[in-house]
């Protein structure tokens, strides 16, 4: 083997293991945050309230996270400041007085403005190297979901002595990440002063439109699942911190099959197809979440996240490479995690906090399965009797990742 080829597998290399560290860095802020605030006192409308708002600010700095990676010297270090900024204010969190909830509520704002992007420029930087190498994407994206599962087997058991704990594990793998970044190749903004695109040059491209459509539709009702499901699994249910915490492992394991073979299912089915079936499986999760009440078969319902949330990660991150412009590869994908905040964080999270206080959570998940199931139906019907033979063919994405 060469130097260039031995440089080549280094780096890829590099690029899994960043992606293990950063996804270990979603289980603290996602699912055990909402627990914490429910600890300290602060009921299910505030909760709601908290982690809509704090998100809802920083969706507005999605899109100069974008311009400002498209334009930089060095994406890398884009990044490096993101993950440095969340780890500061998370770990501040447990040090705000329960009764300072102004100051709690900036501290997780600013935890959010810095944390929200980070999947979409490290996607941006990643998918850019692999594609100047021909590398897949497929197997980078689900050292990912081991960094996640892994991490949710620590966070639980270690949460079950103490919740606080949980903010200062999260430092530990996203410092490693950002000490990683500068490893790995750096990969250059292309945007400048004389670019004939800008960012509203995404609203131009239909089908991205489309497809952005079809993703904040499920991340309305997804959105809901991520700020309520630990409350409703454990206040409800009645389910243990522990069985929360291997739940959530394993339904971050069971991505994996769709991660081995995710390449070749999007060239084979293509985009839109595999959107709609994850709606779809995305519906029937949240129906049974609903109706099955004993918590040790919530285990099984929740091994279906393995072909919805990830079929989106994926599949948009990769169409979104390979279709904005060059000059824009950053912005595209802060553009896709700003309009699907919208529905994970407005509707979801803000919203659905609202709707805890005059109905249960159990019948807001059966409404959003049957929801999602109607709309899917209207979507179906739409292309098959309105857009003509076109809409027939599946979305393929030609040469890129391999």
């Amino acid at each position: 083997m060469n130097t260039a080829k031995r440089e080549t597998k280094r780096n890829y290399t590099l690029f899994i293991v960043l992606y293990f560290l950063i996804y270990m860095g979603d289980v603290p802020g996602g699912t055990y945050l909402p627990l914490y605030l429910r600890s300290i006192g602060l009921g299910e409308a505030s909760i709601g309230a908290i982690l809509a708002i704090a998100p809802m600010v920083a969706m507005a700095t999605q899109p100069l996270w974008g311009m400002a990676t498209d334009a930089s010297r060095s994406k890398n270090a884009v990044l490096i400041t993101m993950l440095g900024g969340a780890t500061l204010f998370f770990f501040l969190i447990p040090y705000v007085p329960s009764s300072s909830l102004p100051i709690l509520l900036g501290v997780i704002i600013l935890y959010n403005v810095f944390r929200s992007s980070t999947h979409g420029i490290t996607d941006a930087i990643s998918l850019e190297y692999l594609d100047s190498i021909d590398g897949k994407y497929g197997p980078v994206r689900m050292s990912g979901t081991l960094g996640y599962a892994v991490m949710a087997i620590i966070v639980g058991a270690v949460a079950t002595r103490k919740l606080t704990n949980v903010f200062w594990v999260f430092a530990i793998p996203t410092v490693m990440a950002m000490a990683l970044l500068l490893m790995v190749p750096t990969v250059k903004g292309h945007y400048h002063k004389g670019s004939t695109v800008n960012f509203l040059t995404l609203f131009k491209q239909r089908e991205l439109m489309m497809l952005t459509a079809i993703g904040l539709l499920f991340q309305s009702t997804s959105g809901f699942f991520h700020s309520f499901f630990s409350i409703y699994f454990i206040n409800d249910l009645g389910g243990s911190l522990q069985l929360l915490g291997i739940i959530t492992s394993f339904s971050a394991f069971a991505e994996i099959p769709f991660l081995i073979f995710s390449d070749s299912l999007v060239k084979k089915f293509g985009i839109r197809a595999l959107l709609l079936v994850a709606c779809f499986v995305g519906a029937i999760r949240w129906i049974l979440t609903a109706l099955v009440v004993v918590p040790e078969l919530q285990f099984f319902v929740q091994l279906l996240h393995g072909m919805n949330s990830i079929v989106f990660m994926f599949c948009m991150a990769v169409y979104i490479n390979q279709s904005v412009p060059r000059e824009l590869k950053a912005s595209g994908q802060a553009f896709y995690a700003f309009f699907v905040g919208i529905g994970s964080r407005v509707i979801g999270s803000w919203i659905g906090g609202i709707l805890t206080t005059h109905i249960s959570k159990q019948l807001i998940f059966l409404t959003n399965g049957l929801l999602l199931l109607g709309v899917l139906l209207l979507i179906v019907i739409k292309l098959r009797t309105s857009r003509g033979a076109q809409y027939n063919e599946p979305i393929r994405i030609q040469g890129g990742v391999e």
